[in-house]
């Protein structure tokens, strides 16, 4: 199940059932709650909270797709439709600088000597831009060479697992 339209023009998983976010709820009554169901969306996100939902609603097999999209299209599995998602260039920061999750962040790319440029979220507009894009509404929000690294939590993990210079490298 594939929880939003938009998202769904850069490709999908072959035979899923599309079903936007904002019909769910009316639409549980047609699922089966006794089949398996592999809930989507780019991030992990907002799939998560449907999973939820369907959990709550007595569906028994009932799967996030971790990372979403975006992980399916890292590990190279087939995508129907595949269009890229689009990526920015840059190493870039969503953040306040009253966060001290940011703070933490600052100082580890600064220690790894990693260049990055801060974009403060301030107005409803900017929160609008950090949920569309990484399917989050907290920072920070880390982009390592367009990659969606996710907040600081992730970005320490990354660096602790290695794959934080996998990401730097390409």
């Amino acid at each position: 199940m594939y929880v939003e339209a938009k998202e769904r023009k850069a490709g999908y998983i072959d035979k899923d059932t599309h079903i936007p976010l904002s019909q769910v709820k009316n639409q549980l009554d047609s699922l089966d709650n006794s089949k398996k169901i592999l809930v989507y969306c780019r991030s992990g996100s907002r799939s998560s909270h449907i999973a939820g939902l369907l959990t709550r609603n007595n569906f028994e097999q009932v799967y996030n797709l971790k990372g979403g999209m975006l992980a399916w299209q890292r590990a190279n599995l087939p995508i129907k439709n595949k269009r890229p998602f689009l990526k920015m260039k840059k190493n870039i920061i969503y953040c306040s600088d009253a966060c001290p999750f940011c703070q933490r962040a600052y100082q580890l790319l600064d220690k790894r000597h990693i260049p990055y440029q801060k974009r403060y979220v301030k107005s409803q507009n900017d929160w609008d831009e950090v949920m569309e894009k990484t399917g989050r509404n907290t920072v920070p929000q880390i982009f390592i060479n367009g990659t969606h690294v996710g907040g600081f939590d992730d970005l320490s993990a990354a660096e602790q697992s290695g794959r934080l210079d996998d990401i730097l490298n390409g």
